[in-house]
């Protein structure tokens, strides 16, 4: 079975003689969208629920000529980055709001963690249990790798910059800045 037989309708699948698909007049009759099956949990192309996400937003464009389907495609995106845009301008911090919420949480759960200054901005960080962790504030990284992994602070690094009176939102990454979300 071609990976492609789920994504065609039945005419196309036997127009393009079962598998030996070419560039010729093929029906395109798609079942869920943009060649992937609503609820399938196929072969997304995206971020999971990305793909599902942007289908349903284009079904009722699906079987429109392939101009017209783009057409709708430019109205679509054009209103969501107007919405994006009007949502991002009532922000009060310079953070986007998924990692500012994070980070709350993070904040929150961070009284779990003991840190200790050892010098050099670095701090020994002790927490629930026999577990420790080193957390260098100028190098924004962590023993625990989840800072230098995602580019938010983890929630040892968060405990550190609370104790040091620091704003955690300075140590997160540029990519998760207001100006560039």
């Amino acid at each position: 079975m071609s990976p492609y037989e789920g994504n065609l309708s039945h005419s196309a699948w036997q127009s393009a003689g079962g598998g030996n698909i070419g560039l010729t007049s093929v029906d395109i009759g798609l079942t869920g969208g943009v060649g992937v099956e609503v609820g399938s949990g196929g072969d997304n192309f995206g971020p999971a629920g990305v793909d599902i996400a942007f289908n349903r937003a284009i079904l009722q464009a699906c079987d429109k000529p392939v101009i017209t389907l783009m057409e709708m495609i430019k109205n679509y995106l054009m209103k969501r980055l107007v919405r994006k845009r009007a949502e991002l301008e009532k922000l009060t911090h310079d953070i986007g709001p998924k990692v500012f919420k994070f980070v709350e949480k993070l904040k929150l759960e961070s009284n779990i963690c003991h840190p200790d200054y050892s010098g050099n901005y670095k701090y020994q960080v002790r927490g629930a249990g026999d577990e420790q962790y080193v957390v260098d504030i100028e190098n924004k990284a962590c023993a625990c790798n989840k800072w230098q992994l995602i580019g938010i602070p983890c929630i040892h690094g968060i405990s550190v910059l609370l104790s040091s009176i620091r704003d955690p939102s300075q140590f997160i990454d540029i990519k998760f800045k207001k100006e560039n979300f």
